[in-house]
């Protein structure tokens, strides 16, 4: 018995196809460039507020970059990239409400 498990023509591809112009617009909008230090993720902001701005900004690029990426999907896989989205949408939410309880004097 030969087990053939090569691709065959009209298979479809579990990873999404990334459109690089799409994912740098995405960045450039909702993580604007300020400066070398600032951009680099491995500088831990030393006060809890900037942080917190700073998780805002890249839950803000997540949900940006899944809402992307299931527009160009169908069944499974874009109700896979909107949840993602949406868990993205509802962590921004947290971090916003905590982001208010630390501006609070």
């Amino acid at each position: 018995m030969v087990n053939d498990t090569s691709d065959k023509p009209g298979s479809k591809t579990l990873l999404p196809v990334l459109n690089q112009s799409i994912v740098e617009r995405a960045l450039a909008h909702y993580l604007p460039a300020t400066d070398v230090v600032e951009n680099n993720p491995a500088t831990i902001p030393p006060h809890l507020e900037t942080t917190l701005l700073h998780a805002l900004d890249f839950l803000r690029c997540a949900a940006a970059t899944s809402c992307e990426l299931g527009e160009g999907l169908s069944g499974a896989q874009r109700s896979l990239a909107f949840s993602s989205m949406h868990m993205a949408e509802m962590a921004r939410v947290m971090v916003e409400r905590s982001l208010a309880c630390v501006e609070q004097p």
